[in-house]
């Protein structure tokens, strides 16, 4: 379990690492990609819109042409341009002249310069993104896998602990049961010196007084039979 836990321990760092790496290195092409999404939302719904006289009327269009302005400024197009372009923009083709026209046409074109940059950054920085968000997913994969093992791993220990407690247990049963035996076979022992004992003692003592007892009287047993066989015999002599 402890190798497991060092293994996935080692798994998430990396991951860690990797993640940091991709959020650094893609800081900039995230910044990117949301500038190019502006820029092309600016051209297509508004300056393009405006140029060709396809623009509503409504307050969404000032709000954009405002957006543009706003967005000129923050990547330093000539301020002359961008005081010139709100006007400019809000003019139908018809009423615009020559200057209106230039203005119109050079702001599209910085505009269009900005986001073929913008394209150009994201397509060089690509491969390198791709590195990254593969680094970060193959580390993912790697936590996953780390992260299954401790568990199965867990997963076991439990199991060999509830298996030992079990054996704990049945230790516990048998060694209960041993010295139960131990006792019984303590009492057997006392209950068979205690036989022993009084054995020894009716053998020395009662046993004993009667074989002498026995041995002294030396009484020798009558034999009854001869003896009535003897007695018709002795009659018809007499007779």
């Amino acid at each position: 379990l402890g190798a497991a836990e060092s293994e996935l321990k080692s798994a998430q760092q990396a991951l860690k690492a990797a993640e940091k790496e991709q959020k650094d290195g893609d800081a900039s092409l995230n910044a990117a990609d949301e500038k190019k999404a502006k820029l092309e939302t600016m051209i297509s719904t508004v300056v393009v819109p405006c140029k060709e006289g396809t623009a509503g009327e409504d307050g969404s269009v000032s709000k954009g042409i405002a957006e543009v302005t706003k967005l000129g400024k923050e990547y330093g197009f000539d301020a002359a341009l961008m005081t010139s372009l709100p006007a400019a923009l809000n003019k139908k083709p018809a009423d615009r002249g020559s200057f209106d026209q230039l203005v119109v046409e050079q702001a599209e074109t910085e505009l269009k310069n900005r986001l073929a940059t913008l394209i150009q950054q994201l397509e060089e920085g690509a491969s390198a993104r791709e590195g990254r968000a593969a680094k970060v997913a193959a580390a993912t994969a790697t936590v996953e896998a780390a992260s299954g093992k401790e568990a199965s791993c867990k997963e076991a220990l439990k199991t060999a602990l509830a298996e030992q407690k079990e054996a704990d247990a049945a230790v516990k049963t048998t060694a209960k049961a041993v010295k139960q035996f131990g006792a019984e076979m303590k009492q057997v022992g006392a209950d068979l010196a205690e036989a022993k004992q009084s054995l020894n003692e009716f053998v020395q003592g009662p046993l004993a007084t009667f074989k002498e007892l026995l041995e002294r009287t030396n009484i020798v047993p009558e034999e009854p039979a001869q003896e009535a066989a003897a007695a018709p015999a002795e009659t018809e002599t007499q007779a």
